[in-house]
C-alpha cells in the first residue's frame, strides 16, 4: 500500500505552450489508467505539491506501482495526465494557456439562475458541454473558465429544455484572455408547468425522471430532471411541448401537447435481474464489467 515517505517519485518543470513557467501549480500524483478511472497514492500532501517561482516541482512520497501518472492543475486549468515511471528527474510537463468567457445575465419573469443551464459548443468538433450556475453565477455574470483556445457558441436554455433562450455564436478565445460577451435577457415568455407522475393506483411514483422535447435534435444538449415526492416543475419555451417521463420498473411515456399543470399516470413494467458468474482472474486491475441494456418500443 502507500504511504507517507521520502522517497523521491517525480522531479521537473511546469512549463505553458509557449514555455514560460507556471508558478504556484498543483502536482497530483495517481495510478490508473490516464484515459479513464486513477486513484490518488495515499499521501496527506498529494495536493500539497506546488511549483515554485521557476515552475519546478519535486515529489516525495512512497508508492509501490511501477508506473504512475501526474497530472497539473492551476486553478481551474486542469491539465491530462501523463504516465513515467518513478524515480523520474528532468520531468518537463506543458500545460496549455487557456482563456476565460464572461456572459452578463439579466433574469426576467419566472426564470431564476437556479433554473438555468449554460453552455458552450466547440465550433470545430461540435462537442457540447453544460453546467448550471451553481458558484460560476456572480453578480449577474456568468463564468466560463479555463477554455481551450479556439472558436465557440455559447448559450442559456432552461433546466431540462434543449431549445436555447438566449445565444452568442462564433465567439473567438484566446490563450490567457478574458471575453465579456453582451449582456442577455432571459426567460420573456418562458412557462411554468407542473408535472406530476403517479402509479396505476394514483401513489407518487418517485425516482420518475422528466425530459422535455424528447423527439427533436438529437445532438440538443438536455436535462432529464428528476421528481421529488413524484412532482416537479418546468420551465418550456413555449406550449404546448412534448414530455418523455421515465421510471425504473415502469414503462416509459411520451405525452404530446402539454400546455398546463398535467398529471401522468405510468403503468408498471417488468424488472429484469441478470446473474452473471466470472471465473476467477477474469478481471485484471482496474477492469471493470459493464452490462449493455438496449431497449424498444413495439
Amino acid at each position: 500500500s502507500d504511504v507517507c515517505s521520502s522517497d523521491l517519485l517525480a522531479a521537473g518543470w511546469v512549463v505553458d505552450d509557449v514555455g514560460d513557467p507556471v508558478v504556484g501549480a498543483h502536482i497530483n500524483i495517481s495510478y490508473g489508467d490516464a484515459d479513464g478511472t486513477s486513484q490518488g497514492i495515499r499521501t496527506p500532501k498529494n495536493d500539497g505539491f506546488v511549483t515554485d517561482e521557476q515552475g519546478a516541482f519535486e515529489v516525495r512520497a512512497f508508492s509501490s506501482h511501477e508506473e504512475l501518472l501526474l497530472r497539473v492543475i492551476q486553478g481551474a486549468n486542469v491539465g491530462p495526465r501523463v504516465a513515467f515511471a518513478p524515480p523520474a528527474t528532468g520531468l518537463r510537463y506543458v500545460l496549455p494557456r487557456v482563456g476565460e468567457v464572461v456572459m452578463p445575465v439579466t433574469f426576467v419573469g419566472l426564470m431564476r439562475p437556479e433554473d438555468a443551464v449554460f453552455t458552450r459548443t466547440d465550433v470545430a468538433t461540435g462537442a457540447v458541454s453544460g453546467s448550471s450556475a451553481g458558484d460560476r453565477f456572480v453578480d449577474g455574470r456568468y463564468c466560463w473558465p479555463a477554455i481551450p483556445p479556439g472558436r465557440y457558441d455559447f448559450a442559456v436554455r432552461a433546466l431540462g429544455s434543449p431549445t436555447p433562450l438566449a445565444s452568442v455564436a462564433g465567439v473567438e478565445v484566446r490563450a490567457s484572455q478574458v471575453v465579456t460577451l453582451k449582456e442577455q435577457v432571459v426567460g420573456a415568455g418562458v412557462d411554468a408547468v407542473r408535472v406530476s407522475v403517479l402509479d396505476e393506483e394514483g401513489a407518487a411514483v418517485e425516482g420518475a425522471f422528466v425530459v422535455v422535447a424528447p423527439s427533436t435534435n438529437a445532438t440538443a444538449p438536455r436535462t432529464a430532471l428528476p421528481t421529488e415526492a413524484g412532482s416537479v416543475r418546468l420551465l418550456v419555451p413555449e406550449t404546448p411541448c412534448e414530455l418523455l417521463v421515465v421510471a425504473p420498473g415502469f414503462r416509459r411515456q411520451t405525452v404530446y401537447g402539454v400546455r398546463d399543470d398535467v398529471t401522468i399516470r405510468l403503468e408498471r413494467g417488468l424488472m429484469v435481474r441478470m446473474h452473471v458468474g466470472l471465473p476467477a482472474g477474469a478481471l485484471v486491475q482496474q477492469e471493470q464489467l459493464r452490462l449493455q441494456v438496449r431497449s424498444s418500443n413495439p
